[in-house]
Formats: structure tokens, C-alpha cells, sequence
């Protein structure tokens, strides 16, 4: 049997690459934004929204928020249906974990 002590030595052990990992974005916060967002936008430039937007252009946060618009419930309720639909690679590359119908700003989504 391990003796506790050695386990939880171990464990803290294992976690220490990821801790120094975010101890260094956490340290450069505008550069691992940058990088954040870049790998969203690689991620999903191939997608409807991704072509549509320019995403494959897009090389920082200004020039996002000057080319990707602000949507309503209204302006998704498309592409949601598209989704539940079972079409794919819509808004992002994932596939939906769950739909749920929400209240807001944007009023009751109806289906």
C-alpha cells in the first residue's frame, strides 16, 4: 500500500507543469488573451460564422470587434434551428453540448 502522504506528493507533483503554465499567462495576461482568441478564431475560420465574419483575417481584438457584429437572439434563432436540425459547423466547430430555452434581453426563443 502507498503511504497517503506519497500519493498526495504525487498528485501535487503531476499538477506542477500546469501550474506553472498558468502562472505564466497569468503574468502576461494581454499575450495569452491574444493567443486565446487567435486559437478560437484558427478553430473555427472554417465554419459558416467563421467565413461569413472574415475570421481568417481577423490578427487581433480590434480588428474583431470592427468585423464580427453584435447578434441578437433573433439574429441565432436561425442557426439554432440549423443545429437542433443536426447540421454542424455553424457557429463554432464544436458540435452543442445541450439546448435550453432561455428568458433575457432578447425575449423567449420559441420553437
Amino acid at each position: 500500500m502507498v503511504p497517503p502522504l506519497l500519493l498526495h506528493a504525487l498528485g501535487q507533483a503531476s499538477r506542477l507543469s500546469r501550474i506553472a503554465s498558468f502562472a505564466v499567462s497569468a503574468g502576461r495576461p494581454e499575450a495569452t488573451q491574444h493567443r486565446k482568441l487567435s486559437d478560437i478564431l484558427r478553430a473555427n475560420e472554417h465554419t459558416e460564422y467563421g467565413r461569413r465574419c472574415g475570421f481568417s483575417a481577423v490578427r487581433d481584438a480590434r480588428q474583431y470587434g470592427e468585423v464580427v457584429p453584435l447578434m441578437t437572439s433573433d439574429d441565432l434563432a436561425p442557426y439554432v434551428e440549423r443545429l437542433m436540425s443536426g447540421e454542424r459547423g455553424l457557429l463554432t466547430i464544436e458540435p452543442p453540448l445541450y439546448y435550453t430555452r432561455t428568458s433575457g434581453s432578447g425575449g423567449t426563443h420559441k420553437h
